[in-house]
């Protein structure tokens, strides 16, 4: 199955890595880090499905 981290950034078809993010970074209130996707080399951060399932209520 593919996942989000498997496939090249949309803005420069760099790879994504996993990583985390505190929320207060985001804005939002979560129980603990949120996990990204993360451009290694443009940085442009993707959030996975995963991602929605932390924040909760908090994405809508």
């Amino acid at each position: 199955m593919t996942t989000e981290y498997d496939l090249p950034c949309a803005t420069c078809d760099g790879p994504l890595a996993r990583d985390t993010v505190a929320p207060d970074d985001l804005g939002v209130d979560a129980p603990g880090p949120v996990p990204v996707a993360t451009c290694e080399h443009c940085g442009s951060r993707y959030y996975p499905a995963e991602a929605l399932e932390v924040i909760g209520n908090e994405a809508s």
